[in-house]
């Protein structure tokens, strides 16, 4: 143990001091860990948005027809899609109130600015048949379904092309200044029952970026497709599940939750 403390690591041949954390920063770089953390700090916020409120406690806002939306604690949300054959839909929505410290632009966020956001995704049925549509969101507008406004986010169901017919597959969803939404094959279907950490980072007027479970998944690069420039006052975190008329062959439930944000200034 303490030759693993006082012997200096090495990173792109520079040498770091005993006991130093280092990490690589580009050729020749080494940072401490307090600095990258100040560094941070000063760039910009990080917000950790609780779920409690979807249940009428405070900020959270829920519409449900048929698909019902509940929350377990203060870090997940559940929505519970029905066994039958009827249109339904449910979703919660939340302002991004404070998502960035000048109350000047309150319920506002920065497209113009660099974003990080990480959340928890889990299905816990295996649907054979007619799945619904689920969307993680950060979006200009409350309702739900795809984008159709600026906006960055996470379908779990198929491309579009033919709706329902795939079984929990994964696919990043981003909607830019070229006025259209796009779906990034992320190439991954969802095992039931099992939780997946989903990153997205957005660099606007460059890309957009989502992660599976710590590993780069997809990335989108037409910038027709990136959002870019000054959100308006109708931006919203929303979650929400989609049956569009089909009958799925058994309860689902879909659960998502623990928000991390962190918004450039």
């Amino acid at each position: 143990m303490g030759d693993q403390n006082t012997v200096p690591r090495r990173i792109n041949n520079v040498e770091g001091a005993a006991g130093q954390f280092i990490v690589n920063s580009g050729p020749g770089v080494v940072e401490r860990f307090g600095d990258l953390h100040d560094n941070l700090a000063t760039r910009g916020k990080l917000f950790f948005i609780p779920t409690l409120g979807v249940n009428g406690v405070t900020g959270w806002t829920k519409v449900e027809n048929a698909v019902t939306v509940n929350n377990e604690d203060e870090r997940y949300l559940t929505l519970t899609v029905p066994d039958q054959l009827a249109a339904a839909d449910g979703r919660a929505y939340l302002p991004t109130w404070g998502l960035i410290p000048n109350a000047g632009v309150s319920g506002r966020i920065r497209w113009a600015q660099e974003l990080f956001w990480q959340f928890i995704i889990e299905r816990r049925v295996a649907e054979a048949t007619s799945p619904p549509l689920c969307y993680v969101q950060l979006k200009q507008g409350s309702l739900a379904g795809g984008l159709v406004a600026q906006g960055i986010g996470i379908r779990i169901g198929d491309d579009g092309a033919n709706p329902h017919s795939a079984d929990r597959k994964l696919y990043g969803e981003s909607y830019g200044s070229g006025g259209s939404d796009e779906v990034v094959d992320l190439g991954t279907t969802l095992a039931h029952a099992t939780e997946y950490t989903i990153g997205i980072h957005h660099k606007p007027g460059n890309w957009v970026m989502w992660y599976v479970n710590g590993a780069l998944a997809g990335t989108q690069s037409d910038t027709d497709h990136v959002p870019i420039g000054f959100a308006g006052a109708t931006t919203f975190y929303v979650v929400s599940a989609d049956k569009a008329g089909t009958d799925p062959d058994a309860v689902t439930y879909f659960r998502v939750g623990k928000f991390l944000v962190w918004q450039g200034y």
